[in-house]
Order: structure tokens, then sequence, then C-alpha cells
């Protein structure tokens, strides 16, 4: 085998006006397929189990690696992230460090402007109103990540069967199927009317084929493919009109919309070589003209802004009242807090005409606690913990009818549609790119 992973992917990648002239120097299909060391004919030796395994470690498996699934506790960390989560949370750290913090007890003062404490007996169990806030939070936030973890387990085992497909080849002289993730480079496919392409490749013995390439370069035209103008044929794109067959010559990440896919993945990197010194089986960094790397920074940050994950109508919801009662709960606490230090001033300053003792700073944290419980009490811990477990409630009733649901809040956001338009293949789409901005 004479081909590199690297002279394929180029070859591929070939302009359409040179493809000809650069398949021709090639020696044609017929040339790139003895530089393989395949047949047109009978395609590969499926009884020859030693020259499988040498093309699968040459030029790579037709599998995409798929992204990294997250773990249980980057679940429950993104769940941590949701406005209430932190409100409580900072509440009920608050509420504990003063329940342990400041000793229990009543204070009084009396005519002279003395501080007395009075231990009435009874354990100190101011802390188990931050510990309950907390507790609350923990239960929220693994409740949701549970949930998500299994439903993304369930996805990616629905994802391995679907993509499973069998591939109609030819092997040995004869027409076989084999899985989609066993095709190898060198092997002939065979093109139908329908199919969605495994993989890249190059075209022969073709009868008015025509391809739909706008998955993969918005081509909204049916492109006409024939092995001599037009013989490259993209993973990804679907056979239309007529029939043929193809020499697969790019696999999995190696092929374009492997390509594509790693780069979407943030798998994709620079090479370590310099544009002078290019290798036969990497790319040469090109760089954008008129564009500096902030530039650049600064749009793939507006980019990952703009791909966030929108908020559903409950979650907005929640979040107005979370900073609803937030606020109200700040602005009665602050009155609470005001009142009892003028209070306490006057009464003890104006009436009683007392002198100020140290003692007196154990009052105003007193009142200072008291406003504090007054913010705590006035967050409802409890609403977030009951929409989290009405919503997996509703998850798992819907798992029962073989209905999966990725997350949560998709429910009541379908809950809240109240018109669906639709055709009869469930896009409504003209299958037409246009610009919608652009920049000079």
């Amino acid at each position: 085998m004479k081909l590199l992973v690297g002279d394929l992917i180029r070859l591929v990648e070939t302009p359409k006006e040179r493809a000809a002239e650069t398949l021709a120097a090639l020696g044609g299909v017929e040339g790139v397929a003895a530089a393989l060391d395949v047949s047109l004919e009978s395609g590969l030796d499926g009884s020859n189990a030693a020259d499988l395994t040498l093309r699968e470690q040459t030029y790579g498996k037709n599998y995409i690696e798929p992204e990294k699934p997250s773990t249980i506790f980057e679940l429950m960390w993104e769940a941590f992230k949701d406005l209430t989560i932190i409100v409580l949370s900072v509440a009920g750290i608050i509420s504990l460090i003063l329940g342990l913090a400041i000793p229990h007890g009543s204070t009084t003062t009396n005519k002279n402007g003395t501080v007395t404490k009075s231990d009435d007996g009874e354990p100190n169990t101011a802390w188990i109103e931050g510990v309950s806030i907390l507790f609350a939070v923990m239960i929220v936030t693994l409740v949701t990540a549970v949930n998500d973890y299994q439903k993304e387990k369930q996805f990616r085992a629905l994802n391995a069967v679907k993509e499973d497909e069998k591939i109609k080849v030819i092997r040995n002289g004869v027409p076989a199927e084999v899985s989609k993730f066993n095709l190898l480079v060198g092997d002939i496919v065979r093109v139908d009317l329908g199919d969605i392409l495994p993989a890249d490749g190059l075209v022969f013995d073709e009868s008015d084929l025509k391809i739909d390439e706008s998955a993969m370069t918005g081509e909204s035209f049916l492109l006409s493919k024939n092995r001599t103008e037009a013989p490259f044929l993209l993973s990804g794109t679907k056979v239309m009109e007529g029939i043929g067959k193809m020499l697969v010559v790019c696999v999995g990440e190696s092929s374009q919309a492997g390509i594509i896919s790693k780069l979407i993945m943030g798998k994709g990197s620079k090479p370590a070589h310099t544009p002078e010194e290019p290798t036969s089986d990497e790319y040469v960094a090109v760089v954008t003209p008129n564009h500096d790397e902030a530039m650049l920074e600064e749009s793939r940050k507006s980019a990952a802004t703009e791909s966030d994950d929108p908020v559903s109508p409950l979650q907005g919801k929640l979040d107005s009242l979370t900073l609803l009662i937030g606020k109200l709960g700040l602005a009665a606490s602050i009155i609470v807090f005001l009142g009892l230090v003028l209070r306490f001033s006057i009464e003890t300053f104006a009436i009683d005409k007392s002198d100020w003792d140290n003692g007196y700073f154990k009052n105003y944290l007193d009142f200072f606690i008291i406003g504090i419980t007054v913010l705590v009490v006035a967050i409802p811990e409890g609403l977030p913990l009951a929409v989290t477990i009405a919503l997996a409630f509703s998850v798992k009733k819907m798992l029962k009818d073989n209905n999966l649901v990725r997350h949560l809040d998709a429910c009541e956001t379908m809950g809240s549609a109240t018109t669906i338009c639709s055709d009869k293949t469930g896009t409504l789409t003209t299958n037409r790119m246009t610009v919608v901005e652009c920049y000079v």
C-alpha cells in the first residue's frame, strides 16, 4: 500500500477544478486501487484477516470517538450553577456559621445598662436550619445529576445501535454486508438510491448518479458524479438518483465528516511542524489574513456564548421568583435590623440615659442575627426540590412509554407548547443556505 492517510485526505480535498487532473496523475481510479492493493472487481479478501488488520492499523477504523461523557460530579456542578441553588447555598452557609459561632443562650439588659446572659439548659439547635438548607441543595443537585447521567447513558446506547448500519460491499468478488464500523480503506461499496455514504471514496461504474451534498458543503442543488470530472464522494452525503460503486479511501476520523466532527468536539489541533516543513501525513497551518489572535479569541468566546443552552420557561420564572423573594427578604431583614437597633438605642440611651458599655455589641450582634434569620427564612429552599422531584417523576413516567428525555426541563418546555408545525418529513426548511451576516 503506497498511499498514506495524508495523501488520501489531500486527494479527497482536491478542488473540483483540479480533480480530474489530480486523479489522472495517480492513474485514475484503477491507479488508486492498485496503490491500495485492491481489485475493483473482487474487492477485499474477507478471509485474509492479516490484510484487514493491517489496513485498520494503517488507515484507521471507520469509527469516530464520541465526546467524553460528563461525570456525575461534573453534572452536579452544572446543576449547582442554578441561581436558586446558589442563593440557597449562600443562605445555608451563613445560617450554619452563625448557628455554630454564636454562643447559645438569651441575653437581657438591666435598667442600669448591664448585659446578662442566661442559659435555659437546652442544647444549641441554631445550626440545624443551615444544615437543612444545604441538605436540600445536595438532594436537588444529586437528583438532577443522576437523572442526566442515566439519560445520557441511555442515549449513548441508542446512538450506538442506530449508527451500526449494514453497508453493502463487494468482498471476494461477491456481494456482502458488513457493519459500518468494520468498513476499511479499499472496500468496494455498492451505492444505491437513498443511501447515506459511510466514508469518503472514488466513484466508478456509475449510472446517472446524483448526490445531495448540502449536509457537507451547503450546496442545495444535486451534484452529478462521474469517475472523470467529479469522482469524489463525501461521507455523510445522500444518494438521490442513480447507482454506482465507490472505492473507499478515507474512513472514520480521516473522512471529511470525521474531520468536521473532531473540530466541533474540540479535538482538532494545530500541527507541530512549521509551514516551511510540511510532512506527508499532516496538515499545514494557514494564517487568516488581517485577523490577530485577540480577534479570533473574541470570536470564539462570542460563538460559545451564543451556543449556551437557553433557559426553559419554568426555569426563567423560578429565577425571577428567586430574585423577587431575595429582594423582598433583604428589604425585610434590613427593616427588622434597623427597627431593633433604633428601638434598643432609643430605650437604652434616650429614655434610660444609660452610658455606653462594650457589652452592647452583643445586643447589636443579636439584632444582626435576627435580620439574617429573616432573610434565610424568606428563601424558599423547598421550591427547587419540589420542582426537580416533580420533573424527575414525569421523566420516569414517560420512560414507561419508551419516551427518553435527555433533560428534565424538556418536559415542562414541551408542556408549554401551544402549536406544533410539521410536514410529512418532520422538518420545515427550504434546504437553502443564505448569508445573514458578513464581516469586511
